[in-house]
């Protein structure tokens, strides 16, 4: 019986006990988890897969409604924190275990204590008046790695290539497939796939994904978490499709995807001047600013730019935020087209040309790779300097905001900005931003 049967055999409701004390032992992580969520698991069952290594089978165990009390008050100190979020939404709760998860490090966590029909009023009481909100900050630091781990580097950035390709071929066919008339076929070529072919959504694409990986070396050798990651982008594109009207993603040619990302890092994974990556091993950085105190990091991105690599880390922390005084020196704020901003004081900053004072050498240098051989070292070295041109005009953009923000924040006390819809898209006067504005 393949992994397939066990796991719809693991979620039939007409599967005994029996059966299913047998299939939790299975080496599937995801039959285990289909167990766990089966309500006709016996205790013993339930009790053992609460121990499991893999933190999905543990919130399933935490989500189903005869797991005893014991059980949940040890999930509740779970380290995965999707675990303790299912443990504060069973209704089978007990009051003591709410108390407990309602000073939970995560929001999500204490959001479901909230809705919760068992928590005590003293608790929800002191919840309302928790305001506490999650802040990210993301540092940027310049990668220094060995010879190895660039190679290492280029060659996971090759496969996310490849996925992402493979990924939106998948979900082109079965949409070309979809639009095929009933009376008639084309003349050229025609899709065709099952009428019952699921669509290429982000949980389907990952579970062929790890079947894949058992197949393709070049798969296997790339972190599963980072090609899903991938796969999410992916999907996420086509949600801000549907949503927003954005453009319909578009393959990669080689050399076109830049970054991927490590969603999880392992225990204590800073250093000074190091950082310690999934797979990459000890990757030494130079480190422009100290790590933020109090924060934890979440997660990490390697991006690859014509000055070389760098790593963007995503630190995280709850802090209390308070109601701030509308009091001190207040300044008005307004962007407009003659000046970059005009502020209440009288200040008005001239709109800063950095590309058009350095499109006379961008045109010299475009020019000198016009006459390259197409794929020579030559045209490789003019290219890296076109590249690096285009990176210095828009890191002097982004000082620039950075520092007439820092230099806001030092004059006034108090900012007020008038509320406009700057999300306008170029060339889509039917897109639904251009048609919110008055």
């Amino acid at each position: 019986m393949d992994n397939n049967n066990r796991i719809q055999k693991a979620r039939n409701r007409r599967t005994s006990p029996s059966e299913l004390a047998q299939l939790a032992q299975d080496k599937d992580w995801r039959v285990r988890e289909a167990v766990a969520e089966h309500p006709q698991t016996p205790v013993k069952e339930l009790t053992q897969l609460a121990r499991d290594k893999r933190w999905e089978v543990r919130k399933a165990v935490a989500r189903n409604p005869q797991v005893p009390p014991e059980v949940l008050t040890r999930l509740a100190e779970d380290e995965a924190f999707h675990a303790r979020y299912a443990v504060a939404e069973n209704p089978k709760t007990p009051e003591g275990v709410l108390t407990q998860l309602a000073r939970d490090e995560r929001w999500e966590v204490r959001l479901a204590v909230a809705k919760h029909p068992q928590t005590p009023v003293q608790v929800l009481t002191q919840l309302a008046q928790n305001k506490r909100v999650s802040l990210s900050l993301t540092y940027e630091y310049k990668l220094k790695p060995t010879k190895q781990q660039a190679e290492q580097i280029d060659h996971y950035l090759e496969v996310c290539r490849r996925v992402w390709n493979d990924a939106l071929r998948e979900h082109k066919d079965w949409m070309a497939s979809r639009k095929c008339p009933v009376n008639a076929c084309s003349l050229r070529m025609e899709y065709i796939l099952p009428a019952d072919a699921p669509y290429p959504s982000f949980p389907v694409q990952c579970q062929r994904l790890t079947e894949a990986k058992r197949l393709n070396a070049d798969l296997a050798s790339v972190n599963a978490q980072v090609l899903q990651q991938v796969l999410r982008r992916l999907d996420q594109a086509f949600e801000r499709r549907k949503k927003l009207g954005a453009g319909f993603p578009r393959f990669k040619k080689p050399g076109q995807m830049r970054s991927f990302c490590f969603p999880q890092l392992g225990k204590d994974p800073l250093r000074n001047g190091a950082v310690k990556l999934p797979g990459l091993g000890w990757t030494a950085i130079r480190q422009s600013r100290p790590y933020p105190d109090g924060f934890v990091v979440k997660q990490a991105r390697v991006v690859k730019r014509a000055s070389g690599y760098y790593l963007l880390l995503t630190f995280q922390a709850d802090v209390a935020i308070p109601e701030p005084p509308l009091v001190g020196h207040v300044v008005g704020v307004d962007v407009g087209l003659e000046y970059f901003l005009s502020t209440s004081d009288g200040l008005q900053l001239e709109r800063p040309k950095f590309f058009v004072n350095l499109q006379r050498k961008l045109k010299l240098l475009q020019r000198r790779l016009k006459r390259k051989q197409l794929g020579s070292a030559n045209w490789k070295k003019a290219q890296l300097k076109v590249a690096k041109l285009h990176e210095h005009i828009a890191n002097a953009r982004k000082d620039f905001h950075f520092k007439v923000a820092h230099h806001l924040c030092d004059v006034a006390d108090v900012l007020i900005v008038e509320d406009l819809n700057l999300s306008l898209r170029r060339g889509k006067p039917n897109s639904p931003q251009s048609r919110n504005v008055g």
